[in-house]
């Protein structure tokens, strides 16, 4: 069965209680015991000094220490003046005992029958040393002792007095001391123990519940809006702050989360109404044509477009927004309704690609720097197909590539004017140029996504690349061309970093 932290904190602590208090008892009751055995020594120094303060008294009178009577009285008397001394004597050198007194009377004979009194070795030593101690048996109990020497007027040692207490007062000290500290110790514990319940239920397990009280509420109703209350600053409260950290953090994550599915959303959306603008017909007169585009993010700011305008003439578009992304894409789907709305006016000067791109230009530039205050432009290109065969352009864009069937080379044609949306007007600049196909003849535009692509030796495609690629596949119909340059870019690339479309129109 798992315990749980308080009973784990409450255990433990009770151990260390438990023994902290035995120990503390066995040193408490030998100090005490020490001090009370002391107590006891000097009561019994004080006793036999005062008599043998009494009998030198009686000596200095000329009285012979074997002629006093009567000083069995005066022992009797004093020892019952202390409460803890259980006998007294006088002993000559040679054991003779001339004065005793003891509590019971039986232990008196017993006294007089120690073989240490009877030992004049020993006697004489207390002359030498002074003052002995020692410990005896008598009539089955132990006595501790202390004897002194007596002196006559000729300064001559002539006895001894013995007093002598029993251990039983030791024994019965100890017993008490111990009974004391017993009902100290259980009166401690238990306070103890009930102030470390209150202390372990304040700063322990309560603030513990209500973390785990929390911690079910919001797995039970699935909120992050919760916070556990920190009423301290140690450990547990660090706990709780750390939790209200991270509940923080995870709502923040899921409201990120729940963002970043909106936004994805969007941008699929975006994504659908980006591609669903590119042409579905691309049917020139006197053409094959193919046309393909990749984005680098789910909306790009790649553009292309096929239109067949009101007066029945084709027209051909590809741009390339900075940057790629949803602003990207937006001014991309701007710039398809600007050239839309631009080659179908009902106006003379649709028929000059210059003057579509310049009409272009002055909506663009209005919308971008007046309007959404942006500083990105757009490379452009816009050809119109004439009934003659002959393709007129304007703009500023990628080099053209066109195969000539005849000499079987690739020509690259440089586009000149300036991009939409760097200046107001631009109509001083932009001029229309031409392009003549013949039979079999391919026109390639692409934007810099397909040319600046990389592999993993940071080596890019290149232009030169493109035009031998289109160069050794002039053969193939654009759908086929369109399919293998598909295939060979993916295989060319470790990453895609930027848009990729491209148009291949071929001369029938």
């Amino acid at each position: 069965m798992a315990l749980n932290i308080r009973t784990k904190i409450i255990s433990i602590t009770i151990v260390i209680l438990f023994v902290g208090i035995f120990f503390c008892s066995i040193v408490l009751n030998y100090i005490f015991t020490h001090e009370h055995l002391n107590v006891l020594q000097t009561n019994s120094l004080i006793l036999a000094h005062n008599l043998k303060f009494q009998l030198e008294r009686l000596l200095q009178l000329g009285l012979n220490i074997d002629t006093i009577e009567g000083f069995d009285k005066q022992c009797k008397d004093l020892v019952t003046k202390y409460e803890n001394i259980s006998y007294a004597l006088v002993v000559n050198p040679k054991g003779k005992i001339f004065f005793h007194y003891h509590q019971n009377q039986q232990s008196q004979k017993k006294v007089i029958e120690d073989p240490y009194i009877n030992n004049p070795e020993i006697l004489k030593n207390i002359d030498v040393s002074g003052q002995v101690s020692r410990t005896t048996k008598i009539d089955g109990h132990h006595f501790f002792e202390v004897f002194i020497p007596v002196y006559d007027v000729s300064d001559r040692y002539i006895g001894a007095i013995g007093v002598g207490f029993p251990y039983s007062l030791i024994i019965d000290k100890i017993k008490y001391l111990i009974f004391i500290t017993v009902i100290i110790s259980i009166i401690s514990f238990a306070l103890a123990f009930i102030l470390l319940i209150f202390i372990i239920s304040h700063s322990v397990t309560n603030p513990l519940k209500n973390l785990l009280t929390v911690i079910e509420e919001i797995r039970a109703k699935n909120i992050l809006d919760k916070q556990v209350k920190i009423a301290s600053n140690d450990e547990i409260g660090k706990i709780g702050l750390a939790f209200n950290n991270m509940i923080k953090e995870l709502d923040e994550n899921r409201k990120a989360l729940i963002e970043k599915n909106r936004i994805e959303k969007e941008m699929e959306i975006a994504k659908i109404i980006q591609t669903s603008i590119l042409p579905k017909n691309y049917e020139i007169p006197g053409f094959k044509v193919s046309a393909f585009m990749k984005t680098a993010e789910e909306v790009g700011g790649d553009y292309y477009d096929i239109i067949k305008s009101s007066d029945d003439e084709y027209w051909v578009s590809i741009g390339d927004v900075t940057g790629h992304g949803v602003t990207a894409g937006l001014i991309m789907m701007m710039l398809q309704a600007v050239f839309s709305s631009s080659v179908n006016i009902d106006s003379d000067f649709k028929n000059s690609p210059d003057k579509v791109y310049n009409l272009c230009n002055k909506i663009i530039y209005e919308n971008l720097k007046n309007r959404m205050l942006l500083n990105q432009f757009i490379t452009a290109v816009f050809l119109k197909f004439t009934k003659n065969g002959l393709i007129e352009y304007s703009g500023a864009h990628e080099h053209i590539l066109v195969f000539r069937s005849a000499s079987k080379q690739v020509e690259i044609i440089e586009t000149d004017g300036l991009w939409l949306g760097m200046l107001p007007d631009i109509s001083k600049i932009t001029k229309t140029n031409t392009i003549k196909l013949k039979q079999n003849d391919i026109l390639m535009l692409y934007t810099d996504g397909l040319t600046q692509i990389k592999n993993s030796k940071n080596e890019q495609y290149t232009l030169e690349r493109l035009a031998i690629f289109l160069k050794n596949n002039s053969n193939l119909d654009p759908e086929k061309i369109t399919e293998k340059l598909n295939k060979e870019i993916e295989h060319f690339k470790s990453e895609q970093l930027d848009d990729i479309s491209f148009v291949i129109l071929k001369k029938e």
